[in-house]
């Protein structure tokens, strides 16, 4: 099938769908075209971005042009040529030549994305490793084949819900006489038999997403695919090229799409709201049947292919503008996985549950990354929703479970270490909460032997060992510090006065607030925060090395901090005694 598109940003684009390929898109059962034309290239990320609107098929067809122009480039025209013997063996059909492969594979990674593509697939993914309705038991018996259950048990097993819409595909493309060519998306998804081909898929893919994607994208660049088709050899050489310029700058784009698009934090927010919405209409549209408990094959297609009952092709109510969080003041932190058994297996039940323990006035996402390579969460309260409570929530359930991802995860970031990161976060989060103002926080420490002041552990023993050791290194390095010395003994004495088992986050070091092109506003010698407490959560420590020490700490604090809280935050100031003064506050 032969035509002609229109794509906005990229121009008029040539297609032709070859051999089986064609065969299924004009398929009167098949409706992929159809259904490609509905759903939109972004799923629910398009919540936060106004004018999102291209749609999957246009991401097929620029592809399968993309192939159109690759294919007749090579070989003087004669096409990419016929796949090995091992994987027309393995397909059980004639001979297919590399660009029906390739087309295939293209409509099979987008026939089984669903209207709202990874909040579905996180559902759904749930649903099938719950066996909830018994729904894995029946999905896996409609695979049919050995290949893909093998498949469809690892993709469970790993809970990579970014492969669900291949399940979807290989369990739709068994409901017609296509059925043989499923076992193609286990021989490419595993890279067997024919690299240059996955190569090729690979490098289509990239380019097809950046090119629409960017166009979304805050980030100030235009990539223009319509100039690169002036000059189609030098595009056809850098695809097929094994070092290729153009795709070490494509990677580049793909990291800053990755932070700024696809797992910018409202868009994961928006996201994570999508994923309730669609298991609560899924659970009831599940529970309609007669005998719930054993879903039959045929109400499997249809919960992904009715496009007029399933509530994976019902249109979100969301949008940019009526969310209830605040957009603007966000918890955000990000891991860069080395263990992934680590960290949550299955997503959305993660999101669930802190969901329900957190309450109905925060609002959360969990997100990994299509590699696995990162693993991100996201808090927000609900407007006009911001006290203490809701704040040390958040700040609990996070230093929480840092402790337990710290330990499949890389110690340094791309903005740091790991553990000041993650601290530096919590804080500032803290500060923008109770300020009366958006300051910039400024933290200002030394590291001493891989010992810094940022602390995040349970109980005050733990606390205190963990400083003692930082302070002892600091004196035998810096003993004529003695303003530093006295500030960090401040912070131990405080510990030393509380005896809490709970989780504690310390951060022993001067804190400064500024606003741009404004001189620094009240610095802070050390900051205490006990999550869990109603009372005495946050402790905000002056110290001060003169005689007077209470009196001139005190008067500073009174002078310069208390004024810039917000005036619902609810302190007072205590005496410490031989180190100055310690601001706590109860409510805010």
């Amino acid at each position: 099938m032969e035509g002609k598109y229109i794509i906005n940003g990229v121009g008029e684009i040539t297609y032709d769908f070859y051999g089986k390929a064609d065969e299924m898109v004009v398929s009167k059962n098949a409706k992929i075209l159809k259904k490609l034309s509905n759903i939109n290239q972004l799923g629910s990320i398009k919540i936060m971005y106004n004018g999102a609107n291209y749609t999957r098929l246009e991401y097929l067809l620029l592809q399968v042009s993309l192939v159109n122009l690759v294919k007749e480039s090579i070989n003087n025209g004669n096409g990419l040529g016929s796949v090995n013997k091992k994987v027309t063996e393995q397909l059980g059909s004639d001979k297919l030549t590399g660009g029906e492969i390739l087309q295939l594979l293209f409509i099979f990674s987008n026939v089984g994305h669903l209207k709202d593509t990874f909040s579905a697939n996180k559902v759904i993914m749930h649903l099938l490793k719950e066996n909830k309705y018994n729904l894995k038991s029946s999905f896996k018996k409609g695979l049919k084949g050995s290949d893909a259950a093998d498949f469809f048990d690892a993709v469970i097993t790993k809970g990579d819900y970014h492969k669900v819409q291949w399940l979807n595909s290989i369990f739709l493309t068994n409901r017609t006489k296509y059925a043989y060519l499923s076992k193609l998306i286990k021989i490419m998804i595993n890279e067997e038999y024919d690299k240059d081909l996955i190569n090729l898929f690979s490098r289509i893919r990239q380019l097809s997403y950046i090119v629409l994607d960017l166009n979304y994208s805050r980030l100030p660049i235009d990539f223009n695919l319509y100039k690169l088709l002036h000059d189609e050899n030098m595009l056809v050489d850098q695809i097929l090229q094994e070092r290729s310029a153009l795709f070490s700058t494509l990677d580049t784009l793909n990291d800053l799409l990755q932070e700024s698009l696809y797992m910018e934090n409202n868009a994961l927010l928006g996201c994570t709201q999508r994923s309730f919405d669609l298991y609560n209409q899924t659970t009831r549209y599940m529970e309609q049947y007669n005998n719930p408990s054993n879903v039959a094959i045929d109400k499997i297609k249809d919960l992904l292919m009715d496009d007029k009952c399933s509530p994976f092709y019902r249109e979100t109510k969301w949008t940019s503008a009526n969310v209830p969080w605040n957009k603007n003041l966000l918890l955000s932190i990000t891991y860069n996985v080395e263990e992934n058994n680590i960290f949550p297996n299955d997503i959305f039940k993660q999101e669930f549950d802190i969901k329900n323990k957190l309450g109905q006035d925060i609002y959360l996402a969990y997100h990994f990354s299509p590699s696995h390579e990162i693993y991100r969460e996201v808090y927000s309260i609900k407007q006009g929703k911001y006290n203490a409570q809701n704040v040390n929530k958040i700040l609990n359930i996070a230093s929480s479970d840092y402790l337990v991802y710290q330990n499949g995860a890389k110690k340094i970031t791309n903005n740091g270490k790991l553990n000041i990161v993650v601290v530096k976060k919590l804080l500032t989060y803290l500060f923008r909460n109770i300020l009366k103002e958006d300051y910039y926080c400024k933290f200002q420490y030394k590291e001493i032997d891989n010992f810094s002041p940022f602390i995040v552990t349970k109980g005050t023993k733990s606390a205190l060992r963990y400083l003692n050791k930082y302070i002892e290194r600091y004196i035998k390095r810096n003993p004529n510090d003695k303003d530093f010395i006295h500030e960090l003994n401040a912070v131990k004495s405080v510990l030393e006065t509380q005896s809490y088992k709970g989780l504690i986050i310390v951060y022993a070091g001067s804190l400064t607030f500024s606003k741009s092109k404004e001189k620094d506003i009240c610095e802070l010698d050390g900051v205490i925060l006990y999550p869990n407490r109603k009372k005495g959560c946050v402790r905000i420590i002056e110290a001060k090395n003169t005689r007077s020490k209470y009196s001139t700490a005190c008067k500073q604090q009174k002078e310069n901090l208390l004024p810039i809280f917000r005036e619902d935050v609810v302190s007072y100031i205590e005496k410490l005694p031989d180190y100055g003064s310690t601001t706590v506050i109860d409510e805010f």
